[in-house]
């Protein structure tokens, strides 16, 4: 009887261990919230519905979307899942998941934004191994790994577009599909993926415009932190030059100027 107990008492452990593990382990919907808009022409949608005006304050659920006009820049602090993002003139951002679960051991997100054209700038912490935060654009992906990032997604004439990955610190995979068939780089610190051929790799950015995005991703993490006065900032645009047939061509982020709203140059 007494080893029969013993067993009982066991088993109800190892019953109770599993299920707080499990509790440990739910999932939980992220979210993103606006901490500065700059301009007057954002606006955001839920889950394919209306589009209303974006201000300071609204909280984005997973399956939002938002878009910004000209001169108009929105911030935004992505909590877990994140931190932070922002938003450039002319940009059109979806947020397909935003997902978090504490095992324990580890913090584990699951960030997917869909860039449909425009320019994103962000930070992302150094995540666990079996995290995910990934940017999906019409013709490729880059996936984020601890990194100050900027990408840039601009249509072209028929049905093609222009895709720039460019790691202000930390690593990115990039990938792009081009007449079908998958190409990956990947992008170290300093470094810009324009893919205008599948043989194209990363290459070294000019060193006063590096340090003049690690200036604005400083400027970023201050202003998605705090709900005071925001200071002026600049928005840098990486030059791009070439032209593909692939999917990939000439363009110029949205953005440039500095200011509030930056108006492009």
């Amino acid at each position: 009887m007494k080893q029969f107990t013993t067993v009982a008492r066991l088993l109800l452990c190892l019953a109770l261990f599993s299920i707080s593990f499990q509790a440990q382990a739910v999932t939980k919907d992220g979210k993103a919230v606006v901490r500065a808009v700059r301009g007057t022409s954002a606006k955001y949608s839920s889950g394919g519905g209306v589009w209303v005006p974006l201000k300071v304050g609204t909280t984005l659920q997973p399956g939002s979307a938002i878009q910004t006009g000209a001169e108009t820049t929105v911030d935004l602090f992505l909590g877990q899942n994140g931190p932070v993002v922002r938003v450039t003139p002319d940009t059109t951002l979806g947020f397909d998941k935003l997902a978090f679960s504490d095992t324990g051991a580890d913090r584990v997100i699951d960030t997917q934004l869909n860039l449909k054209s425009g320019r994103i700038l962000g930070n992302v912490k150094k995540l666990a191994s079996a995290s995910r935060y990934e940017i999906k654009t019409p013709i490729g992906v880059a996936g984020i790994r601890g990194t100050d990032f900027d990408v840039t997604v601009t249509p072209l004439p028929g049905g093609k577009y222009n895709f720039v990955v460019t790691s202000i610190s930390g690593t990115i995979v990039g990938a792009v599909v081009m007449q079908g068939t998958p190409y990956t780089a990947v992008i170290n610190t300093g470094e810009t993926w324009n893919p205008l051929n599948p043989e194209d790799q990363p290459v070294p950015m000019d060193k006063a415009l590096l340090a003049a995005l690690l200036e604005q991703m400083q400027e970023l993490m201050i202003i998605v932190r705090e709900d005071g006065t925001v200071p002026p900032f600049h928005i840098i645009a990486p030059p791009i030059q070439g032209t593909s047939d692939d999917g990939a061509g000439t363009g110029t982020p949205g953005g440039g100027g500095t200011g509030p709203g930056g108006p492009p140059q």
